[in-house]
């Protein structure tokens, strides 16, 4: 799909608009930097209407969000997209260390182990587990007193299996208990943690042997046919005596063959009981037939129960154990990146100073009480509340911008750092020539210029670090209002926008380009493509419903998504099912960093020919 044209629109605090044209200059007015951007395409593709909203936001403000939270309540969009990628996805997700004490998981299997008598879709039922439906751990002691009540064992153990490193948790939403604050969600939306299997293991109850059937018919029951009751009897009492059938099978088995007999003599089966009597005690088994005024339970048998309870529950997944591993702090989770780095200086470097510089950023946010992420993460919240249906994770994957940023730096610091060790080394040795009183021996000399130049090589590159270190000492009221007098200004014509502390790390040299502008169109290029329906260009959270008011949001990818913006073999998310594009969106949501805002409004006119391979090279 081509791109014919593009305009956008600022909002301004007085709500007041502006139309421009994309390639004209910026109105000269204070704005809330909220952008619109129309889509208008080409007579011979599919006609779309859509606008996009950019929200440009600072990631250490709490204004910020709470500025996430209207923004989604006021437009109320069908996609909303953030500025994440596979490699950063953990920042939506609970700290492993600080664990929500209303967890929930799931599982991609279910199960109940050691009975035979009742089908395992009826046991799991009983229970109350399914594969990908969340559950608590008060869930599953209830699931085990379902079992407990059916009658028929003697011992109910929970089992679990952990999930492996790439199964993805998915968030549960509760329209009914939902109650956001400005910066927290205090109930109805949960992170559900993966296991790989869950469910029980059940000891089957011990009874003595079958002696014989007995049946009587309460007159609530009469229409059913007595003398098929009685070949069920007989052909029960038979099967338990030729088949080793144990007291407790034969009694599930007779039970599943009156409830046939029942809904053929017109009656529900839901209100059939059978009241078995006499298990105890080697008399022939008496069963009571009558009919309930209302449904029975689904852990019926007419058994009643008789069982200890053990509880012994580990629901620890490999990949959370990985993460609190790795996540030596909270510091630490701002700065995750996807996979080890590969060994290049280059790449090395990138990696160092990115981890480096996203650690002091976070520090700045803990002071504000805004964790890393937490726009994001109030984004996702206030989507499930508002029936956004997908949140696009529209960054390009943080592994390869690292990459690309240190091997710019690299390139862009080298001639530097040369001039300077030559400088420094020519000086030792012509000193040394010239017969100074202390001539410098050339070892030391060469030695000098080694020194001088890592010493070099630290001061250009920390440049930025002190930046952010600086800002991230400020008092928390001067780092928002800082914040809040940067956000005020308006867009600039002339240069990159950018905060000053936050987006310190545009002056390490080369790196505005990897780090800004090629991120400001491989977004912008997102945002098209949800904007339009026309491909899959980002992993999502998709809003699966499982009631009128409550659902989930699970990670997906979709077919043709570049391989390099999904996750690999051992990244988290990895296996991820599919998802399709909306069509027929009316509106985009897209919250990105404050400094992206301007290059992807000039992106936006060329949109449709960027090469997201091309952005995508390592």
């Amino acid at each position: 799909m081509k791109l014919a044209n593009a305009t956008w629109t600022t909002t301004c605090k007085r709500r007041k608009k502006i139309r421009c044209s994309a390639g004209n200059a910026h109105p000269n007015q204070e704005t809330n930097h909220e952008v619109v951007l129309h889509v208008k395409s080409n007579p011979n593709d599919p006609p779309s209407n859509a606008k996009v909203v950019l929200l440009g936001i600072a990631h250490v403000s709490a204004e910020s969000v709470r500025a996430t939270r209207n923004a989604v309540r006021k437009y109320k969009p069908d996609v909303v997209l953030v500025e994440l990628c596979k490699d950063r996805v953990q920042l939506v997700m609970d700290d492993p260390k600080e664990p929500d004490p209303r967890s929930k998981w799931y599982a991609k299997e279910t199960k109940v182990e050691g009975f035979h008598g009742l089908e395992q879709e009826t046991l799991l039922e009983i229970a109350g587990i399914a594969p990908g439906r969340g559950v608590t751990r008060e869930d599953i002691e209830t699931g085990i007193k379902m079992l407990v009540a059916t009658g028929c064992f003697d011992q109910v153990v929970p089992i679990t299996e952990p999930a492996d490193a790439e199964q993805m948790p998915t968030f549960y939403f509760d329209a009914q208990s939902y109650s956001a604050t400005d910066l927290t969600c205090e109930e109805g939306f949960q992170q559900v943690n993966p296991l790989q299997c869950l469910g029980y293991r059940v000891k089957e109850r011990s009874l003595p042997p079958l002696g014989g059937l007995e049946y009587e018919i309460d007159p609530s029951a009469t229409r059913m046919d007595e003398s098929k009751i009685k070949l069920c009897l007989k052909q029960t009492a038979e099967q338990a005596l030729n088949d080793n059938t144990t007291t407790v099978q034969a009694c599930c088995l007779l039970r599943k063959e009156l409830l046939h007999l029942a809904s053929q003599a017109g009656l529900d089966p839901d209100r059939i009981c059978t009241d078995f009597h006499n298990l105890e005690n080697n008399k022939p088994v008496l069963v009571h037939i009558s009919v309930s005024e209302a449904a029975l339970p689904k852990a019926y048998t007419g058994m009643g129960s008789s069982a200890d309870v053990s509880f012994a529950l580990r629901m620890t997944s490999e990949r959370q154990k990985a993460d609190t591993q790795d996540r030596s702090s909270k510091k630490t989770r701002a700065t995750r990146g996807g996979g080890a780095p590969s060994s290049t200086p280059a790449s090395l470097l990138g990696d160092a100073l990115s981890r480096s510089y996203g650690a002091v950023q976070a520090s700045a946010g803990e002071k504000l009480g805004v964790q890393p992420g937490a726009a994001w993460r109030a984004a996702l919240e206030e989507a499930a509340a508002c029936g956004v249906k997908q949140v696009h994770l529209g960054d390009r994957p943080v592994s390869i911008t690292k990459a690309r940023m240190g091997a710019a730096i690299w390139a862009g610091t080298q001639p530097k750092l040369a001039g300077l060790a030559g400088i420094c080394s020519a000086a030792s040795v012509a000193a040394a020539v010239a017969g100074d009183a202390s001539p410098i021996p050339l070892g030391a000399a060469l030695g000098g210029s080694v020194a001088v130049g890592v010493l070099g090589s630290a001061w250009l590159l920390s440049g930025p670090l002190r930046e952010i270190a600086d800002f991230a000492s400020q008092d928390p009221e001067e780092i928002e209002e800082s914040v809040q007098a940067e956000l005020r200004k308006p867009l600039d014509d002339q240069e990159m926008w950018k905060l000053d502390g936050e987006d310190a790390l545009v002056e390490w040299e080369g790196a505005d380009r990897t780090i800004i502008t090629e991120r400001d169109e491989y977004m912008a290029y997102t945002l098209y493509a949800a904007a339009t329906g026309s491909l899959v260009a980002s992993p999502a959270f998709v809003y699966e419903a499982d009631s009128p008011t409550t659902g989930y949001f699970r990670y997906c990818v979709g077919e043709g998504l570049p391989e390099k913006a999904r996750p690999g073999e051992g990244e988290l998310g990895h296996g991820a099912p599919e998802y399709l594009p909306l069509t027929d969106v009316s509106t985009v949501l897209g919250i990105v960093g404050a400094a992206h805002v301007r290059g992807i409004v000039d992106a936006w006119p060329k949109v449709s020919g960027i090469d997201l391979d091309t952005l995508l090279a390592d």
